[in-house]
């Protein structure tokens, strides 16, 4: 059986992942990080965009671990604070920051500002050891005024995808997950890992 690093260790994405391998009928063993013990492998994510630190992440865990690795770089980009808090948007309160302190960061900033349009953006970065290829997912949609819903992590309570009335937090994970910007660029590494795996191994 073929295997994969999925270079996070966050549970929600690996699950997601998952999900959609299993969907998908793709026999994949899926390892993490924390699977392999790599606890304090640390890759500096100080790139510029969210392409160039999925790209140094999954290069860097490749050379680690010599299989062929996946990884993510993903965060919330909102128009009118001029794509804040993007490729900070785990960190967007500071160093010590968590989703609570982040959410009420940007409420702060949007207070009294009427145009709320924002984006979750996903870019994924497959390398095998030979090449480098890229995947792009987003979901378009606006900010709140206040905290819908306990579900989710990180902005999903603030962020209301385009076409509904629920935020990510109200909707739960079957709706996220058709319509997520990670299961966007996961879907096209789904269709991408297919065909690879039709024409040589992984």
């Amino acid at each position: 059986m073929k295997q994969i690093l999925l270079a996070t260790n966050n549970q929600h994405k690996v699950e997601e992942f998952k999900k959609m391998l299993k969907e998908a009928k793709i026999d994949l063993i899926v390892k993490t990080p924390k699977d392999l013990g790599l606890y304090n492998f640390h890759v500096n994510e100080d790139g510029d965009t969210f392409f160039e630190n999925s790209r140094r992440k999954a290069i860097s865990y490749y050379y680690e671990t010599n299989i062929p690795c996946l990884a993510d770089d993903s965060g919330l980009v909102i128009d009118s604070l001029g794509g804040e808090p993007g490729i900070f948007s785990a960190r967007y309160a500071g160093e010590e920051s968590n989703d609570k302190k982040n959410i009420e960061k940007v409420l702060e900033k949007l207070k009294s500002v009427e145009f709320r349009k924002a984006s979750f953006v996903a870019d994924l970065c497959y390398y095998d050891g030979n090449k480098k290829t890229n995947f792009h997912g987003a979901c378009d949609g606006t900010i709140t005024e206040e905290v819908h819903g306990e579900g989710g992590f990180g902005y999903d309570p603030i962020f209301m995808p385009l076409g509904y009335l629920k935020t990510f937090s109200e909707l739960g994970n079957n709706v996220k997950n058709e319509i997520s910007h990670r299961s966007v660029a996961f879907s096209k590494f789904i269709t991408f890992l297919k065909e690879k795996l039709n024409n040589e191994s992984i």
